[in-house]
């Protein structure tokens, strides 16, 4: 408080900042004269009274009390005394005690010629409470007394401050028809005035709109509406229909992603077997097909979404063909957005958990989509974990430009029986024109297919830029990752990937039907006694180097394939009926170099299997340890016979040496 001086030319004289304190405040209008009751004070001839609440606000400003017409004081009665944000204290009071208040407008006001105005700046918890109201009709029926008048509202979820302001606050109000932020009075227009919440402009609550329907999705959508960062407790936040987020720059976030054994954290929750739970961006393509169109106001932009589940509780219905991936309701559906993130997810008991379609520089970091739960067909045969959607044409080479995820979960832990549509559960699916996709550390639990990249009936670039990256496929019970129908100018790199067959699977890793694929590093382990680890068809310019495959029955299958480098690791610890390393069928212009170690009674029977129709391969059997094969390399198969000379043999096939003589 600063101390209070007479100068030699003024008077009382005092800091522009900060005014010496007030014993009270007014309330309402008052005159100004004579010792008179104000705040529940009993007034004193010399007491210093903040005068803010004048129907002409020119009257304004801080006065000395007197038995006859009052003065302003001399600290508040010059050009040179008050600022915008000149504040004053207020000590006594039944309702403003220990109150501070401070001069607003746009430029410093002179004492007895412009109108002054003051606005609460700071109070205590006792001072703030000028009236205590139950519930917002409560407060809407208050009169304020004027400008900062202060209202506590303890209505159950909306608890919280709300100030008296004067202005045309309409619009506001009618933007806020749940009353979280505005709540109009009964007798005073919402273009004159409203009670406003007490709030820092960023961080809302859904509990602050909710009407104890037992229906969140009015409260969720008022609060994504006029809240920058939706704060969610935890617990559950049941929805009637999809949450459909179409505001930019929003940050929804949860106390935490909801733990499955204890049960706690924030959970979205739909009882519908076939909506969307929650969407992020618009229905249809907005204006504008080029990325400038978009920054400049296309796609929904900078949406983030984190630490917590959206959850399913009912069996999700299943889709009716093959195809209908976009269609089916999707636990978290993203289409046409820019730049959003969504973070520590968990989508449960969805058909398809996760939906993203014309995404434009789109990140999701740990976010898991499971299914624990048949679909109303009574099993797993239609669940996709993922969809990335690469039929949407929006001005980009795919279906989506550049998404990116990030130590992603799909799982489902239960497998169905047989199907009749071929329509069985996938973890990931890129279907379409996926160039631009980055898919790092993808882990995948207990589904028929683990990760699938199809691009049917497309051409380049369709198919580019395409990078999966240490992916974890485990116990899936047909394919751990398959990549078909791609074309001729795909560029797709699978990086160091683990696979790990259930004990039926027929393949670790398929790949047919196009070119362009290159496999570095990561291991294959399972026997795969119906197909093959890696399984190479109808392909050309494939490039396997260093990817281990252990204990397998069927290793390397390659058919009617050009232009190949196929240099895998056999690993064989475990005794096998017949195993073979690689088999080669019509088949041109490859090289195929094995490294071939065996352990205990592990040993292939053939290391290299020439069944028929092929042409110019070049052999490199050095990499092939002695005792690990039968024959290095057989000539068509059990009815065919040891190849035991190095060079050029039958249909240009060079071989060179292996270790020793050969065999």
């Amino acid at each position: 408080m600063p101390a209070t001086y007479t100068d030699r030319l003024a008077g009382l004289a005092t800091s522009v900042a900060v005014k010496a304190p007030c014993r009270v405040a007014t309330t309402v209008n008052i005159a100004l004269s004579g010792l008179q009751t104000i705040d529940g004070v009993a007034l004193s001839a010399g007491d210093r009274v903040l005068v803010k609440n004048q129907t002409d606000p020119v009257e304004n400003g801080i006065y000395d009390a007197s038995s006859s017409d009052w003065n302003r004081a001399l600290d508040f009665d010059g050009s040179r005394d008050v600022v915008v944000g000149t504040q004053v204290s207020v000590v006594d009071g039944s309702l403003q005690t220990d109150s501070y208040w401070r001069v607003t407008g746009a430029s410093a006001p002179r004492p007895g010629v412009d109108a002054i105005h003051f606005e609460v700046a700071l109070f205590s918890v006792g001072s703030l409470i000028g009236f205590i109201a139950a519930n917002r009709s409560i407060l809407a029926g208050i009169v304020p007394a004027g400008v900062g008048q202060v209202a506590y509202l303890t209505e159950a979820g909306r608890e919280g401050y709300f100030i008296w302001h004067t202005g045309n606050y309409a619009p506001l109000v009618g933007n806020d028809p749940l009353q979280g932020l505005y709540v109009k009075s009964d007798s005073i227009s919402s273009a004159s005035g409203c009670w406003v919440r007490v709030w820092d402009g960023i961080n809302g609550y859904p509990e602050w709109f909710y009407d104890n329907s037992g229906d969140w999705l009015a409260a969720l959508n008022a609060c994504e509406t006029l809240c920058p960062v939706i704060h969610l407790g935890a617990k559950d936040y049941s929805i009637s229909a999809t949450w459909a987020i179409q505001t930019e720059n929003r940050t929804v976030k949860g106390s935490s992603r909801f733990n499955r054994a204890s049960g706690t954290g924030t959970r979205i929750t739909m009882a519908s077997a076939t909506a969307n739970i929650v969407k992020v961006g618009y229905d249809t393509q907005p204006a504008g097909a080029v990325e400038q169109d978009q920054l400049q106001g296309g796609f929904l932009k900078n949406v983030t979404l984190q630490d917590l589940a959206i959850w399913r509780t009912v069996a999700p219905s299943p889709w009716g063909t093959i195809n209908d991936e976009d269609t089916v309701g999707s636990g978290l559906r993203v289409q046409y957005v820019l730049k959003c993130r969504f973070s520590n997810l968990l989508i449960q008991n969805s058909a398809c958990g996760v939906y993203a379609g014309a995404t434009i520089y789109t990140k999701f970091d740990d976010v898991e989509a499971r299914i624990d739960s048949p679909t109303t067909a009574g099993n797993y045969d239609t669940c996709r974990g993922w969809f990335l959607d690469g039929n949407r044409t929006f001005g980009y080479a795919g279906g989506n430009a550049s998404i990116y995820l990030n130590r992603c979960v799909g799982v489902a832990n239960r497998k169905s029986g047989s199907t009749t549509d071929g329509n069985i559960p996938i973890a990931l699916l890129m279907k379409g024109a996926f160039v631009d996709t980055f898919v790092r550390d993808f882990e995948v639990a207990g589904t028929s297919k683990g990760i699938v990249l199809s691009a049917p009936g497309l051409s380049y670039p369709s198919s580019v830029d395409v990078h999966i990256d240490h992916p974890i496929v485990d116990q899936c019970d047909t394919v751990g990752i398959e990549v078909g129908d791609i074309n001729a100018g795909a560029a797709i790199e699978i990086i160091a990937p683990y696979v790990a067959s259930n004990g039926s699977a027929s393949y670790g890793i398929s790949i047919f039907s196009g070119s362009g694929v290159t496999l570095l590093g990561g291991q294959l382990h399972g026997h795969w006694s119906g197909g093959a680890g890696l399984q190479l068809t109808d392909m050309g310019n494939v490039v396997v180097r260093g990817t281990k495959l252990l204990n397998c029955l069927n290793g390397v299958v390659i058919n009617n394939s050009q232009g190949c480098e196929i240099a895998p690791q056999f690993i064989q610890s475990q005794a096998l009926t017949a195993p073979v390393a690689v088999s080669i069928q019509d088949s041109s212009r490859c090289r195929i170099m094995p490294t071939i170690t065996v352990s205990g009674s592990g040993v292939f029977t053939y290391g290299i299997n020439l069944v028929s129709g092929n042409a110019n391969l070049l052999l490199d059997v050095s990499g092939i340890m002695d005792g690990a094969t039968t024959d290095r390399i057989r000539s068509g198969g059990s009815g065919g016979s040891a190849i035991t000379t190095q060079g050029n043999v039958s249909g240009h096939v060079i071989i060179n040496p292996g270790q020793g003589a050969m065999l």
